[in-house]
């Protein structure tokens, strides 16, 4: 099972890739700065890696074990 990793899935478009790609059977890890703007999506998340974009510390080891990265993350205002 192919292992994706999506940065920005809190946001109106990752949600929707999340979803499909569960839908297609992926396994799927999502960034978020706060966990719990993903609640809607538990069901479409097999784990939540808790860290921010600009911040490149709090990523360390993000991609561990993952075969494809996918980012949706954009300035909203």
């Amino acid at each position: 099972m192919k292992k994706i990793l999506i940065a920005g899935a809190t946001g109106y478009l990752g949600g929707y890739v999340a979803k499909e790609l569960k839908k297609q059977g992926y396994w799927v890890r999502a960034l978020a700065r706060n966990q719990n703007r993903l609640d809607d999506l538990n069901e479409y998340i097999d784990e939540i890696f808790e860290g921010e974009i600009t911040k490149p510390e709090s990523l360390s080891r993000i991609c561990d074990e993952i075969d494809c990265v996918i980012s949706s993350i954009g300035i909203t205002r």
